[in-house]
């Protein structure tokens, strides 16, 4: 598994469990969040919309469909349940730096 596997992996485990610290410990300072509703950079920007999402949900479970990789990012078919019964197919497009940090997420719905 490449280290950007396995970031992301760990990203969404992270999100799944709703781990706003160790979701801080994987981004750059200048990251960016791009989805179907919201677009912005910076850390407090993507912690922030990923605190709105964790408090807006009681529960959130991620299953990886697929996952594909390039040099610098990768996407991963996601079907996400939000309390319970809320089914949301996305992609996530996650891209990295050098050092495996990462650069931004495109959130894809649909």
């Amino acid at each position: 598994m490449s280290k950007n596997i396995e970031v992301a992996c760990n990203y969404l485990l992270a999100y799944e469990a709703k781990d706003l610290a160790a979701i801080a410990k994987m981004i750059r300072p200048d990251v960016w969040l791009q989805d179907w509703n919201i677009s912005g950079q910076g850390e407090s920007f993507f912690l922030g919309e990923t605190r709105k999402n964790f408090e807006a949900a009681q529960q959130i479970n991620i299953e990886i469909l697929s996952m594909q990789e390039s040099a610098d990012m990768v996407a991963a078919q996601l079907q996400i349940t939000i309390h319970g019964h809320e089914l949301l197919d996305v992609v996530d497009v996650i891209s990295f730096d050098s050092g495996n940090l990462i650069r931004g997420v495109r959130a894809y719905k649909g």
